[in-house]
């Protein structure tokens, strides 16, 4: 009599995997949320675009996501579950036909945008089997249009090597352009002007901080802001919040639970909600 095979690692109610090697430079991470319980979610920037599944039953819509730039409340369906593709800034410019600025604050349906099938995917249930098909997916279409790197993905990550302390000007005398230029390039691909692309960087960086214990003065400091009165604004403008409510964590982001891990199944353990 043959062993019994083990059963699956259960997997939280919200969580996400990392992408297979050859689309790590190009997408972020996958995620999942398993049964939507809540009326709503809530977005914080964070310069990315993502691609969304939404099963409802039987039935499964795709809609492409673009960066937003505010907290941002989204309406959920009662008990669907979610899977979701976020690709890293800039990058989604391979798989989507939109330019990343038709999508700010906005969100557009997969069959208008996308440039890859995702028939496969869209039968499956479990978040596992999802993701498995969208990587397969994402991988075939690459190997179709073979990406090449390009001066805004320097620029993008030079703006992320320096967590959105650099001036624009500095960008554009490195690139040799004007920065105009810059700034029709980061539109292009990201959704948001330079400034506002390291503005988020920078805020996201101090919320880092926050919500590891460190001092809200110690955290702006650290984060590049001039005083803790303009880390005040950027948190107002960006999660709605006073950084010492954000650092307590009164409120959950989808954001805070999506977060690979090195474990084997590389599902987070973090739920929603979760402290």
């Amino acid at each position: 009599m043959s062993a019994a095979l083990p059963s699956p690692v259960p997997l939280p109610a919200v969580g996400a995997l990392p992408p297979s090697a050859p689309l790590a430079a190009w997408v972020d991470h996958y995620w999942f949320s398993q049964a939507a319980n809540a009326p709503v979610t809530v977005l914080l920037p964070d310069g990315r675009v993502d691609v969304v599944l939404e099963r409802t039953g039987t039935r499964t819509s795709v809609a492409a996501y673009g960066s937003v730039t505010a907290r941002t409340t989204l309406t959920l369906t009662p008990g669907a579950r979610y899977v979701g593709i976020q690709f890293r800034a800039g990058c989604a410019r391979h798989f989507l036909d939109a330019a990343a600025h038709e999508l700010t604050d906005r969100a557009a349906a997969g069959s208008d945008v996308l440039k890859f099938g995702l028939n496969e995917a869209l039968d499956a249930n479990d978040p596992r089997t999802v993701i498995a098909r969208l990587d397969a997916a994402l991988l075939r279409h690459l190997r179709r249009v073979q990406p090449s790197p390009a001066r805004i993905d320097r620029l993008i990550a030079a703006v992320e090597h320096l967590r959105g302390n650099v001036r624009v000007e500095t960008l554009a005398a490195q690139a040799g352009v004007s920065r105009r230029q810059i700034e029709r390039d980061f539109l292009d691909a990201v959704g948001l002007t330079p400034k506002t692309f390291a503005a988020i960087l920078r805020f996201r960086h101090a919320g880092g901080r926050l919500r590891a214990g460190e001092p809200v003065a110690e955290a702006a400091l650290a984060a590049g802001y001039t005083d803790q009165s303009h880390l005040s604004r950027d948190f107002q403008r960006f999660a709605g919040l006073a950084p010492t409510a954000y650092a307590r964590g009164d409120v959950a982001f989808l954001q805070d639970s999506k977060c690979p891990t090195g474990d084997d199944d590389g599902f987070s353990l973090i739920e929603e909600g979760a402290s």
